[in-house]
């Protein structure tokens, strides 16, 4: 069921939130590769551009996004999977978010947003729209620790850092868990 926003800016004038489709994976991924390249380079933690190519590579290939696109049929199936993504007027995927409810706890998996778009209103109301789908219920994320400008959106919605940073299955991220309790 999509929803159509207007935006607390000048472009896109409008943009709609839906669910997203087998066919909007390559824009997807392309957005988070590109949101990662922006984001995540770090001299302190040895993260480089190339790391980052190097991670994109094999999900960029043909063969890696069709195995994400069967992924995609597969979650469309799971009521514990949202798979939601924005688009501008022309149709184009400008946000994403993902989020999964699970034994673990109710998670915001992945939120991100074309840059040229940040600031108005898009990542908030994918994130209102997994928190509404989440219901009055726990729920956690995890940031890479360096990224401030997404740690204080995440804030905005009532999440705290808990815990220490810790590294996981990306070499030299470091991740901050950061919770939001039931209301």
């Amino acid at each position: 069921m999509s929803e159509v926003f207007k935006s607390n800016s000048e472009s896109p004038e409008n943009f709609f939130i839906t669910d997203s489709q087998p066919e909007d994976v390559e824009a997807i991924e392309k957005m988070r590769y590109q949101s990662w390249l922006e984001t995540y380079p770090n001299d302190e933690f040895g993260v480089t551009k190339e790391m980052i190519e190097e991670r994109f590579a094999p999900k960029l290939s043909t063969e890696g996004l069709e195995k994400r696109r069967e992924q995609y049929l597969q979650n469309q199936k799971n009521p514990d999977i949202l798979n939601l993504v924005a688009k501008d007027d022309a149709g184009q995927v400008i946000g994403y978010v993902f989020a999964t409810r699970g034994d673990e706890g109710n998670e915001i998996d992945a939120i991100y947003t074309n840059k040229v778009v940040h600031g108005i209103g898009i990542g908030g109301a994918l994130m209102q729209r997994a928190l509404d789908w989440i219901g009055n219920e726990d729920s956690f994320l995890l940031v890479t620790s360096y990224n401030e400008r997404a740690k204080n959106f995440y804030k905005k919605f009532g999440f705290i850092e808990v815990g220490e940073p810790f590294i996981d299955n990306v070499p030299n991220m470091p991740l901050q868990r950061m919770e939001r309790k039931a209301v």
